[in-house]
């Protein structure tokens, strides 16, 4: 089993808001992947936050920031070692800060094409981790909104 997270930063963050905003107001502005690590016994944090693709401690992630939803995956035990091997492939990678202005350019209309998952901010993130959900969701990995995550896992 995975988790798919839903959370906003514990302090005021002028981006956190804005992206709140820009969703109708949600309570959450972040998605990420919650894993248990046999190897180590803990949860760890799989996202795309500050500059790039990391992975945090849970408890560590719950210091700077508060658990708004969080949505279990159930998926095979070979699915899962895939999905964290990917996600690990995928440490480093460049935060979508150029991802989140075609974003909003291509919702006011603007004719914009995304980087190919040259970059990723948050919810590209997860859905690069798993295209299947993209794809049910039918929009393109690039320009998906944790909203879009959110509303489509809560179904």
């Amino acid at each position: 089993m995975i988790i798919i997270g839903f959370s906003s930063p514990k302090s005021w963050m002028l981006g956190a808001e804005a992206i709140k905003l820009w969703q109708g107001g949600t309570a959450y502005c972040h998605v990420y992947l919650r894993v248990f690590s046999k190897y180590t016994q803990q949860w760890l944090i799989y996202q795309a936050s500050r500059g790039m693709v990391n992975c945090v401690e849970f408890e560590n992630f719950k210091l700077t920031n508060k658990v708004v939803v969080e949505f279990e995956v159930p998926i095979t035990a070979e699915q899962l070692q895939n999905t964290v091997k990917f996600a690990q492939k995928l440490l480093g990678q460049p935060y979508g800060y150029l991802g989140l202005l075609r974003l909003a350019l291509r919702k006011f209309g603007v004719p914009v094409v995304g980087d190919n998952l040259r970059s990723a901010h948050c919810s590209e993130f997860i859905a690069t981790l798993f295209p299947n959900l993209a794809k049910s969701i039918n929009i393109d990995e690039d320009f998906l909104e944790p909203v879009h995550l959110h509303d489509y896992l809560a179904k």
